[in-house]
């Protein structure tokens, strides 16, 4: 009840300022990627991310089809920026931007929650959205990590009409995993893609999905792009 303060007042108040100091660095980070997603849409280039649950292949996927070489890790937090490429494919109009994003994790802690959010919010954006899952994983961690997986899209207000499911490691299992996966309703809902982005599997198969879905996006938005809402 004296005149001075505790030494834990000091610290607060320390903490209360740095706080301050990085949600102002995040609102200015989202103002410039705003920006950036601005003239990106100036291009005319069908924008496609990449989302999944941690370690289901994603970087390793964007290496594939961008000839990068991105650290690719099962680590978690191995991509913590996102990084965005032009891609062309064979067909003379396929050209996308191909953007790899961090990956998800359930019961993220609230302190990361806005941090993360800010960085996937150009999910919002995308004309396409490559939702990875590992297929060699055990069906009921493939089946909690896919929930969760929608769950963060849809607190992110993305359009899960605009999402196209990418079953990767599938060399992993027999024929593919082919009656294995088909079987399953939680896959028969989405149409996946089977693919393995390490071994090049099913990568053909894939730009002819992106193509087609991107192509048809544009022309139902009738316009080189829509913000969502």
């Amino acid at each position: 009840m004296g005149m001075g303060e505790y030494a834990v007042d000091v610290k607060f108040r320390a903490l209360r300022k740095q706080m301050a100091f990085v949600k102002e660095k995040l609102e200015k980070s989202r103002t410039v990627r705003d920006l950036h997603t601005a003239e990106r849409r100036k291009l005319g280039v069908p924008f496609v991310s990449l989302a999944g649950y941690t370690s289901s292949g994603k970087t390793t996927l964007f290496n594939r089809l961008t000839a990068e070489s991105k650290e690719a890790s099962p680590n978690l937090f191995t991509t913590l920026s996102t990084t965005t490429r032009m891609v062309a494919f064979p067909n003379p109009k396929g050209r996308i931007l191909l953007s790899d994003t961090v990956g998800f994790i359930s019961r993220l802690p609230t302190y990361l929650v806005e941090s993360f959010k800010s960085t996937l919010d150009e999910l919002r954006y995308a004309d396409l959205i490559l939702l990875m899952v590992d297929a060699s994983e055990h069906i009921d961690s493939i089946r909690t990590k896919f929930l969760s997986c929608r769950q963060t899209l849809s607190e992110l207000e993305v359009d899960l009409g605009k999402v196209l499911l990418v079953l990767n490691k599938t060399d992993l299992l027999q024929d593919g995993g082919r009656s294995y996966l088909e079987g399953d309703p939680l896959f028969k809902e989405f149409d996946p893609v089977r693919i393995s982005a390490t071994e090049g599997y099913g990568l053909r198969q894939l730009r002819n999905h992106i193509l087609q879905r991107t192509t048809t996006a544009r022309k139902v938005a009738g316009e080189p792009a829509r913000r969502a809402s």
